[in-house]
């Protein structure tokens, strides 16, 4: 497990157990956001205040390898979702849209943006891309989770406000497993 601390600026390793195994801090501001890259075998961080997206190494021990920065189309970095072809997904907390990077860390689109229908996002926070490549992302204004296409063209949104079943109260985070569950983390 990969745990990011912001009041520390640390990233941590985590074995199942619960003991931390290793871990990496200096160069961070305001680390928010982590997800693993198979294809390079890295992990990747945002960072919300830096604007950046770390890259580190794994190995015998966690090191900053380098960043990506992307100042015209990134301005806050926050929840990150890596594909199995290796695009990097990137919530952006202050323009309200998903950007799309290839794993060469290219452009490739950008979609959402602030507002109050379907496809747009008002606080958009979480991220995650199941193996067909259908886009899952939090919405914590909304109250929802909207499923997008690889294209990202909306299919589909989940939940309402509320403390039912299907309801949710500020959704944060979203991860699908291996057998393809949706989770959702609900405030």
């Amino acid at each position: 497990v990969w745990l990011v601390d912001s009041r520390l600026k640390a990233v941590y390793a985590i074995e199942s157990s619960g003991k931390i195994v290793d871990s990496v801090q200096g160069e961070f501001e305001r680390p928010v956001g982590v997800a693993y890259h198979p294809i390079l075998n890295r992990i990747l961080v945002s960072d919300l205040a830096l604007k950046k997206i770390f890259i580190i190494k794994m190995g015998e021990g966690f090191e900053i390898e380098g960043s990506f920065t992307d100042k015209g189309n990134i301005d806050g970095p926050t929840a990150l979702s890596v594909g199995r072809d290796g695009r990097v997904y990137i919530c952006d907390a202050l323009s309200g849209e998903v950007i799309v990077y290839s794993k060469d860390f290219e452009l490739v689109t950008k979609f959402g943006g602030f507002g109050d229908g379907p496809g747009s996002f008002s606080r958009p926070k979480g991220i995650a891309v199941d193996a067909e490549g259908l886009i899952y992302v939090t919405d914590a204004l909304f109250d929802n989770t909207q499923i997008f296409d690889s294209d990202g063209q909306l299919l589909l949104a989940l939940g309402y406000g509320g403390s039912g079943l299907g309801e949710f109260s500020q959704p944060n985070g979203v991860a699908i497993d291996a057998n393809g569950l949706l989770y959702i983390a609900d405030s």
